[in-house]
C-alpha cells in the first residue's frame, strides 16, 4: 500500500488519478482515531474508507469522497458517527436477526402480500426448511443451503431437474438471505446457488376432452350444505376464466343483472374490466344470490366467526372418482371452448383477463361482447356433453 502525506488538502489534491486499478494510499504519521482512515483513488476519483472488523466480520466502509472531505482527520471524525450504528444495526442482538426465521418474519412484516400467500410461506418453512431456518445466519454455508434443496431434486431421463417445490424454496430461502445481507452486512451464500433446469411442464387436466365430466362434477357438489357454495365458484371460474383470486373476492354490488354484466376491480395485469355475461352464467349467479344475495360478499365466508369475510378457497382440486382439476385448469378449459367456438384470439386474452403480446392489445380498447361469451358458453356446454340450452341445475333446498 503507498505512503502518502493526507493531512492537509494541498498533499491530497497532489496525489495523480490512477491510471489502472484503485489504488489506496495511508498515512502512517497521521494520528487518529479511529485508526485505518485510507484514500482510494481510481481513474477518476479519490474517496476517503475505513477498513474495521465489525461483528467478527471485517469490513470496508467508505466515508465520503475528495474534495468534500478534505482531509484524513475529516474523515477520521466522520468514520466515528458511521462505526456505531453499522456495528449495532450488523450484530444479531442489534437487529434481532440471529436466523433465517428471524429474516423471514422480518420480510414478511413488511410483505404486501396476502394472508395466504405469507401462511404458505411458514407452511413451506416448517415442512422442509426447519433445522436451516434454526441455524444462525453467519454459520450458513452453500453447501448447507445445497443440501437442504437436493431432496427436491428428481431425476427426468437421466437429468437433474428441480420440482415446484424446490423453486419455492429456492425463493423463500434467497429472499431471507438477501435480507439478512442488508442488515447483517454477511456474505450472501446464495449469490453462488445453481439451480437445476425445472421438471418440464405437463398438462394435469386430467379429463377426456371428447367429453367433459366438470359440469357433472360441479352438479354433485351442489347437492351438499358444505360445498354448494365451492361448486357455484367453480362454475364461475369455468364460464367466465376468473382467476380463484378475483371470484372469491366478488362482491355483489360488482353484479348488473339487468346488463348481464361483472366487474373486476383489479386483475392480475392490473386492469379494471367490465365483462359481459353470457345467459348461462347470470342464471348461475341468480341461482346463487339466493342464497348470498343479502351478504356483501358473492362467496362469503362460512365460518360465522369470520363473516364479513369473503370465501378463503374454493379448494386445490375438484374431484371425482379418477377425474381431477384444479382452479387453473378451468381457465385452461375455457381457452379451449373459447377457441373452438371460433372467436379471435386478442378476445380469448380479454376474456381470461391476460394482456396479450400482439401490439393491437396495447391499442386495444376492448372488443369483448355478449354475442362473444354466448358463443363459449354453448361450446363449454356442448363440450361437457349437454345440450346447449340446457338449464342451470337448481340448487336442492338444503336445511
Amino acid at each position: 500500500m503507498p505512503i502518502s502525506k493526507l493531512q492537509r488538502r494541498v498533499d491530497v489534491d497532489a496525489i495523480p488519478l490512477s491510471k489502472g486499478k484503485t489504488t489506496t494510499y495511508s498515512d502512517p504519521n497521521a494520528d487518529t482515531d479511529p485508526k485505518g482512515i485510507r484514500l482510494a483513488v481510481s481513474s477518476n476519483a479519490k474517496a476517503w474508507i475505513i477498513t474495521k472488523r465489525i461483528d467478527g466480520k471485517v469490513k470496508t466502509l467508505r466515508i465520503g469522497a475528495f474534495p468534500e472531505i478534505a482531509t484524513v482527520h475529516q474523515a477520521a471524525a466522520l468514520a466515528v458517527d458511521m462505526i456505531k450504528p453499522v456495528a449495532i444495526k450488523a450484530s444479531a442482538k442489534g437487529s434481532g436477526l440471529r436466523t433465517l426465521n428471524d429474516a423471514l418474519e422480518q420480510v414478511l412484516e413488511n410483505s404486501s402480500a396476502s394472508e395466504i400467500t405469507l401462511k404458505a410461506y411458514r407452511d413451506n418453512v416448517r415442512r422442509h426448511l426447519t433445522d436451516l431456518f434454526a441455524k444462525p445466519v453467519d454459520e450458513i454455508t452453500l453447501t448447507d443451503i445445497e443440501r437442504t434443496l437436493e431432496k427436491h431434486v428428481r431425476r427426468d431421463g437421466g437429468a437433474r431437474r428441480a420440482t415446484r417445490t424446490y423453486g419455492s424454496l429456492r425463493q423463500i430461502i434467497v429472499m431471507c438471505f438477501d435480507r439478512a445481507e442488508a442488515v447483517r452486512l454477511i456474505p450472501n451464500p446464495t449469490r453462488g446457488l445453481k439451480s437445476p433446469k425445472p421438471m418440464p411442464k405437463r398438462d394435469r387436466v386430467q379429463i377426456d376432452l371428447k367429453k367433459w365430466p366438470v359440469l357433472d362434477m360441479i352438479d354433485k357438489k351442489k347437492q351438499s350444505s358444505r360445498t354448494y357454495l365451492y361448486a357455484f365458484g367453480w362454475e364461475l371460474m369455468l364460464f367466465t376464466g376468473l382467476r380463484s383470486i378475483n371470484a372469491k373476492t366478488l362482491r355483489w354490488s360488482d353484479i348488473d343483472f339487468d346488463e348481464a354484466t361483472m366487474r373486476i376491480e383489479k386483475l392480475k395485469n392490473g386492469r379494471d374490466v367490465t365483462f359481459p355475461l353470457a345467459a348461462h352464467t347470470v342464471e348461475v349467479l341468480r341461482a346463487l344470490h339466493k342464497r348470498t344475495g343479502h351478504q356483501q360478499w358473492v362467496f362469503p365466508h362460512r365460518n360465522r366467526a369470520k363473516a364479513g369475510q369473503h370465501i378463503a378457497t374454493f379448494g386445490h382440486h375438484l374431484k371425482e372418482g379418477d377425474q381431477r382439476v384444479t382452479p387453473h385448469d378451468m381457465r385452461r378449459l375455457l381457452t379451449t371452448a373459447a377457441e373452438g367456438s371460433g372467436i379471435g384470439p386478442t378476445a380469448v386474452d380479454e376474456m381470461r383477463g391476460d394482456k396479450g403480446r400482439r401490439m393491437a392489445s396495447t391499442y386495444n380498447q376492448g372488443i369483448l361482447t355478449h354475442a362473444h361469451v354466448e358463443a363459449v358458453a354453448r361450446q363449454i356446454i356442448l363440450l361437457c356433453g349437454r345440450k346447449a340450452d340446457a338449464e342451470v341445475v337448481p340448487l336442492r333446498a338444503v336445511n
